[in-house]
């Protein structure tokens, strides 16, 4: 535990002859660094416990979390003392692997570019200590394994099993978690929309898993953002979703969850706007009847109209949403007078002239 303690705290080097890559000649796995080593950053330990001991080649054992802080670097370290190798062939006896799978991707040990892990590359079989080491910036659940590559030799002398190896794990800067890890991670194409006023008949995020086989689900958690497709699925798939346009005069924020992931919507400040066609009406003594056509700026926006003066009566369109129809009759006029009176649609004011008879 001492020796995987300490080497996962290490420093890596810059100086003349070093800025190479880890797990080199001129700085081994870098500089002891006390200061590190007792931050009080959360660790996870696991130190030689027998129930997790390995007896024969092929077992697994896996430990799932959580990263703590993405401000740090997430470190994982792997030792194990091996039985005493061969003098005249290979030194190492028995084989540990370390992997380590976060988010969509999977790092082996002692896979190194400069003093970061990188994805890819074959398992370590000449070191009895491995490591992986990510950056600050890391988040997410992770799945620690470590495999039994090859168990021939005694590793625990002075117990019952003749073959066996146990080991000392340390996980710098996580929290173990009761879950089980799944690799059920998403990446989506977009996690914050910015629309106009106008909004949007039809947008769509796409779902992106690391596992084909991952379920996942979506909702809406504001009423002015509805989901016209992909509420669910499994594997690669698209949510499409609508936004009326903003009626209001503010602006508005809304989320939808997708994949477990938060979506924001952000929508310029709208508000009702109206026109009347035509502008006004003129009719002969006679009176009649007429219509208005009103046009709305947005679908939703709510309409009223009313007549201001007893000769015009409306007959349909007294309320509706977006556009529409507005119609009304004119009585006949008696006096010789000219009259002019105003009907008030959508806050708007429509005139009505009626000549006076003879």
């Amino acid at each position: 535990m001492t020796k995987a303690y300490l080497m996962n705290s290490a420093r890596y080097l810059t100086g003349s002859g070093a800025n190479d890559n880890l797990w080199s000649v001129n700085q081994g796995m870098g500089a002891l660094d006390l200061g590190t080593a007792f931050d009080g950053t959360m660790r996870m330990l696991r130190d030689e416990l027998a129930d997790e001991k390995f007896t024969r080649s092929g077992q697994t054992r896996t430990f799932s979390g959580s990263i703590n802080d993405p401000s740090l670097p997430f470190r994982i370290t792997l030792a194990w003392t091996d039985s005493p190798g061969s003098t005249f062939g290979s030194a190492l006896n028995n084989d540990l692997d370390l992997t380590v799978t976060v988010g969509c991707n999977t790092y082996k040990g002692n896979i190194f570019r400069g003093d970061h892990s990188v994805a890819g590359g074959t398992a370590d079989h000449q070191n009895n200590v491995e490591s992986v080491f990510l950056p600050a910036g890391t988040t997410g659940d992770f799945m620690i394994t470590i495999t039994a590559a090859n168990i021939n030799s005694d590793g625990v002398p002075g117990d019952v099993d003749s073959l066996d190896q146990d080991f000392a794990l340390v996980v710098y800067n996580a929290q173990s978690t009761t879950n089980q890890f799944n690799g059920c991670t998403f990446t989506l194409n977009s996690t914050n929309v910015t629309l106009s006023a106008q909004g949007t008949k039809s947008k769509s995020v796409r779902v992106k898993p690391c596992n084909p086989s991952c379920p996942w689900s979506a909702v809406s958690n504001d009423p002015f953002i509805t989901i016209t497709a992909g509420t669910n699925g499994v594997g690669n798939g698209t949510v499409r979703y609508t936004v009326p346009g903003n009626t209001n005069t503010i602006p508005l924020t809304g989320t939808m969850t997708i994949a477990g992931q938060t979506v924001t919507v952000n929508q310029a400040a709208g508000g009702c706007t109206y026109s009347l066609s035509p502008a006004t009406g003129k009719f002969r003594a006679a009176g009649g009847s007429k219509s208005i056509k009103v046009k709305a700026r947005f679908p939703d926006c709510a309409r009223t109209a009313v007549s201001n003066d007893a000769f015009i009566t409306i007959t349909a369109g007294d309320r509706g949403v977006g556009k529409g129809v507005v119609s009304y009759t004119v009585s006949a006029n008696t006096s010789t007078g000219t009259l002019t009176g105003t009907i008030s649609v959508a806050g708007l004011t429509y005139t009505v002239t009626q000549l006076g008879g003879p």
